[in-house]
């Protein structure tokens, strides 16, 4: 099993798109946070799972995307 390590800015963005989801919808905010979390543990546990991130040479480094629907 692998691990997510989030960087401070990913922290950030997330939590700016969860607050700017919530001033219409704090329902859909709490389901996309929930959506995210999910991706995060199941990226774990297949580390593999996720695409190779373009800007970098590596195959240690994985993205997954969540999408809002």
């Amino acid at each position: 099993m692998g691990s997510v390590v989030w960087t401070e800015p990913a922290l950030g963005d997330v939590r700016e798109i969860i607050e700017f989801i919530a001033k219409d919808s704090r329902r859909y905010a709490l389901k996309l946070a929930d959506r995210i979390v999910t991706a995060c543990r199941d990226l774990a546990k297949q580390p593999r799972s996720g695409g190779r991130v373009p800007e970098f040479d590596t195959d240690s480094l994985r993205e997954i995307i969540v999408r809002t629907a």
